[in-house]
């Protein structure tokens, strides 16, 4: 080091998605998506091999490797989470309670209006107010 150097120049300020950082590689995957697509597809490719039939053996590799992907990648359209997680959240957003509750809005004065309003403008519900 140099005299006009500190140790606070070595410091820096971490990435804001440091816990979510992947390195990203040919076609944006990461190495988890890479390897939960090359391991079903060689598998399927040396299973079908064995059985004489490699050309279904080349289909159901690529199958397998568009099922591996689709599994660990997490896509924008989705929420930013994977095909499975998706699939769960709407079978149990779909099975929940749709009402929503909640409390009970009064005007502090009887001559005091509260109207609720739906986001195009039309009157939901008036409370108070003389009439």
């Amino acid at each position: 080091m140099s005299k006009d150097t500190s140790v606070d120049d070595l410091t820096y300020e971490w990435p804001q998605n440091i816990l979510k950082y992947e390195t990203r590689f040919w076609g944006g995957l990461t190495m988890v998506n890479m390897m939960a697509m090359a391991m079903p597809f060689m598998g399927a490719m040396m299973l079908l091999d064995q059985m004489g039939k490699p050309v279904l053996g080349l289909v159901a590799g690529a199958f397998a490797a568009a099922t591996g992907l689709m599994v660990t990648k997490p896509f924008e359209g989705m929420g930013g989470v994977s095909l499975p997680v998706y699939i769960w959240r709407r079978v149990i957003g779909g099975r929940q309670n749709p009402i929503i509750e909640m409390p009970l809005i009064m005007p502090m004065e009887a001559r005091e209006q509260f109207i609720v309003e739906t986001w195009d403008g039309d009157v939901i519900m008036e409370v108070g107010g003389d009439d």
